[in-house]
């Protein structure tokens, strides 16, 4: 009797050093993946910040554009190069919002994976207070 309860006891205790190795590595995932959900999150605030900023760029080079237009339809050369300008801003602001996109859609999917971990880690403290309680009833 005293030596099954021994290797019960035994057995209950590796089980529960397992479940506590297997928690803090939960843990970690989580804290990694909190980590990046943050990245992501200030990636994604300084891209918005250069949308916004090359957003009124454009307008101020839109309003170049159509004034020099209207002095002097002569000045084919300036208004071409203001053009150019301008497409090359539209051609960033549509690269950045793209880029913008894509860090939501991974701040999402890495927001999802942050739940997954966290329901894991819940189980998983969850089967090692079991666990606890079965070792102190065995005692």
């Amino acid at each position: 009797g005293s030596s099954l309860t021994a290797e019960i006891n035994s057995s209950l205790r590796e089980e529960l050093d397992a479940l506590g190795l297997e928690l803090a590595t939960a843990r970690e995932e989580t804290e990694s993946r909190q980590a990046e959900v943050e990245a992501a999150r200030e990636t994604s605030a300084a891209e918005s910040a250069e949308v916004a900023k090359l957003s009124a760029a454009l307008v101020r080079a839109e309003t170049r554009a159509s004034d020099a237009e209207a002095r002097d339809a002569a000045s084919v050369q300036t208004v071409t190069a203001t053009r150019t300008e301008l497409e090359a801003m539209a051609a960033k602001i549509a690269e950045l919002e793209l880029s913008a996109e894509a860090a939501f859609v991974e701040r999402s999917r890495t927001g999802k994976e942050t739940e997954r971990l966290e329901g894991e880690l819940c189980e998983a403290e969850t089967a090692k207070e079991t666990l606890e309680g079965t070792v102190a009833v065995l005692e």
